[in-house]
């Protein structure tokens, strides 16, 4: 079960003021956290509230139970880290690098992705809901029993993206690239996806789509017109 949150009366760090560490167990309310590194470290419960998280490096960094509400993360590189069991909630990520991230066992809802590499990531066993990324990068990026729910993927790079054993609900494709995209026939219905997007969905079902001029049956063109 994802973490929950404390209320918010808990709050105990100043409004607004400029934090450099993170410790485990803490509730940061109102809080900016830049240009710090805590790399490979490992982090319990902590919970992020109207706070800002910009150019924060925290490669191989493992999270637990941890909670995110109403944060801007910008610009920070989480590249290889883990989250499990976190709660993640009206957040935006902007310009982050999360290639290898994994995601174990979350919950993610409101959350907006914008311009970030989410490359060769493993999000298993996790819950996302009317979340909307955008211009981000998830070549072969691994769902796994997940339950996704308007999901807008607009103009994100999707190819090899591993969808198959998943619950998909209202998951907007259009304008992004999705070739190698692996999902269920049956779950098909369940996707919006524009023109440009038909022929490679429609080769997923063994429909093949030819030309009338392929037909085998039609007269050859003898180049004479009609008398």
């Amino acid at each position: 079960m994802p973490h929950q949150p404390r209320s918010n009366d808990a709050c105990r760090t100043p409004a607004r003021k400029l934090i450099e560490s993170i410790r485990s167990g803490e509730l940061y309310c109102e809080a900016k956290f830049s240009r710090i590194d805590v790399s490979q470290q490992h982090f319990e419960e902590v919970e992020f509230e109207q706070s800002c998280l910009e150019s924060v490096t925290a490669r191989k960094t493992k999270w637990s139970r941890q909670t995110f509400l109403n944060v801007e993360i910008d610009n920070c590189d989480w590249v290889t880290a883990r989250i499990e069991r976190g709660a993640i909630d009206n957040t935006r990520f902007v310009r982050c690098r999360l290639t290898g991230l994994e995601i174990i066992e979350s919950q993610l809802r409101d959350c907006r992705l914008q311009d970030c590499k989410l490359d060769l990531a493993a999000i298993h066993d996790t819950k996302w809901r009317s979340c909307r990324l955008s211009r981000c990068d998830l070549k072969a990026a691994d769902f796994q029993a997940c339950n996704l729910r308007e999901i807008t993927f607009r103009e994100c790079d999707l190819r090899n993206v591993r969808l198959l054993g998943n619950r998909l609900q209202k998951i907007d494709l259009r304008g992004s690239r999705v070739d190698g995209l692996q999902v269920e026939i049956e779950s098909l219905r369940h996707l919006t996806i524009d023109p440009t997007q038909v022929m490679y969905f429609a080769s997923l079902t063994g429909v093949k789509i030819c030309d009338l001029q392929d037909d085998e049956d039609r007269p050859a063109s003898t180049g004479r017109g009609y008398s």
